[in-house]
């Protein structure tokens, strides 16, 4: 669905839901590197913070690997 500095979202199938979803897919490395740790973690909270209003995406799930955080988010 599209590539930014460290990461990708994808078109992927929620198994809890069965639904279309977007996962962003950020490269650990790539987010320490460039020090946006903070900036990720703001992100997430942000996000959080703004769900249920108007034209804010709804943030599903997140969770991490030894490789990649990521977001799931729903698919509009």
């Amino acid at each position: 669905m599209g590539k930014g500095a460290f990461g990708t979202v994808y078109l992927a199938k929620y198994r809890p839901t069965n639904l279309y979803v977007a996962l962003k897919q950020l490269e650990k490395s790539q987010v320490l590197k460039q020090r946006k740790n903070e900036a990720v973690m703001r992100e997430k909270a942000l996000i959080k913070k703004l769900q249920g209003t108007p034209f804010v995406i709804e943030l599903l799930h997140t969770f991490m690997d030894e490789t990649y955080l990521y977001f799931v988010f729903e698919h509009c």
